[in-house]
């Protein structure tokens, strides 16, 4: 683990601590950046789920036989 001085802002630090629960400042830091990371990585899979719904949407709404049928 590398040693880095930042500048964090008070009230941000303080809505972590409350919003994350840890004790420390190096512990909410750290899980303030995990959850940032898991967040990313959840919306990457449910933007990857979307695209896949939207292009099976998307072959059967090309289908000249789907459409017919979605019409009667």
């Amino acid at each position: 683990m590398t040693k880095r001085r930042v500048d964090i802002a008070d009230g941000t630090l303080d809505r972590a601590k409350l919003i994350l629960g840890p004790d420390t400042i190096k512990d909410t830091v750290n899980a303030a950046l995990l959850e940032t990371v898991r967040a990313a990585e959840r919306r990457q899979h449910v933007d990857r789920d979307a695209r896949r719904h939207l292009a099976a949407t998307t072959k059967h709404l090309a289908d000249d036989d789907v459409m017919a049928e979605a019409w009667r």
